[in-house]
Formats: C-alpha cells, sequence, structure tokens
C-alpha cells in the first residue's frame, strides 16, 4: 500500500479540500480513509489494526483522519497540551524525551497515547519524522462517539491502546533490571 504517492494526492484534491496544518496534509474524506485503511488491513502488516476486528477498524475510519508528512516534521510537542493517537502506517518516526532518550518508532506502532490517556492531555515527549510518512490519527472525543454507536469497537480501541502501552512498561521494567543488574 502507497499512501504517499501523487496518485493519492491527486485523488484527495478531486474530493475534497485538502487541510494543512504544520506543513502535513490532512485527509478527512472518509470513502478514501476507509480504502486506505482496509488495504493495510488486508496485508496483515499493522499491528495495531490487526489486533481489531474490521467492525471497530470501520468505526476508527468513520471518525478518523489521514495525515500525511515529510520527514522531519514534528508531529507532537513536549507539554502541549493534545489528546490524539497516531497510528504509523508508512514512514518512521523519532520519540525524544525531555531526559535526552531518542527511540524510532515504526509502521503498526502508535505514539501520543499518554496525552490521550491523561487528563491534562499535556504530551510527555516529541515526535517528529525521520522520513516522508503517514498516520492515521485517532481523537480522543471520538471513543466516546464510536461507545454511543458501538460498545465492543470502543472496548476493543482502548484494550489494544492499554495492551500497547503495558507492553512497554513491560519493556522499560526489564532495561531498568538489566542495568541495576550490570547487563547493560
Amino acid at each position: 500500500m502507497k499512501l504517499l504517492n501523487k496518485e493519492l494526492s491527486i485523488a484527495t484534491t478531486k474530493t475534497q479540500k485538502d487541510i494543512h496544518h504544520k506543513g502535513e496534509i490532512i485527509i478527512t474524506d472518509k470513502s478514501i480513509v476507509t480504502q486506505k485503511i482496509n488495504e493495510l488491513y488486508q496485508e496483515k502488516k499493522n499491528e495495531f489494526l490487526n489486533a481489531l476486528s474490521w467492525e471497530t477498524v470501520k468505526e476508527i475510519c468513520s471518525f478518523s483522519y489521514l495525515m500525511q508528512v515529510e520527514p522531519n516534521t514534528k508531529i507532537v510537542e513536549t507539554d502541549t497540551v493534545e489528546q490524539e493517537v497516531y497510528v504509523i502506517l508508512e514512514g518512521k518516526f523519532e520519540i525524544d524525551l525531555p531526559n535526552g532518550c531518542v527511540f524510532d518508532l515504526l509502521p503498526g506502532e502508535i505514539f501520543g497515547e499518554v496525552g490521550f490517556f491523561l487528563d491534562s492531555g499535556k504530551r510527555t515527549a516529541s515526535i517528529h519524522s525521520r522520513e516522508k510518512s503517514s498516520v492515521l490519527v485517532i481523537l480522543r472525543s471520538i471513543i466516546n462517539k464510536i461507545a454511543n454507536k458501538n460498545s465492543r469497537a470502543a472496548y476493543e480501541i482502548v484494550h489494544q491502546f492499554g495492551r500497547i502501552i503495558a507492553k512497554r512498561l513491560e519493556l522499560d521494567r526489564n532495561i531498568i533490571q538489566s542495568m541495576r543488574c550490570g547487563i547493560i
């Protein structure tokens, strides 16, 4: 699946007005969002999406949008207040933590989940694209809309976010234990 090609750009300009935000291209046309996410879902290469039922993925598509970004585009800034979660569809992103640690994120991974769940919505890291990339943007506010329409779908989404957070915490704990034992 290629979201970043000229064919998609041409298709979006014919069916909708592109929204430019921070130098990104935002695609809100639900038929395009659903088509592109369906292609990715069928390829079974996106860990987040493929952990969900197709019914749940369709609910996400009906309320979310796609964002295409150029290399070195900052998507999230530490200490800003935003509550979106981003699902990486293509490309590579880099997380810059305030303590100086840097991590790469690849397709199928998510970011923004901490601000999504914090009542304050405060971002705890900065994130920028390392190459031309695309993400699916899930707004916190849509979870209630999905829950009103399909509570099972809302449960699946939040449960999958929780699984990802738990995996990251387990990885962090293992790294800390290794450091304490002198392995790292």
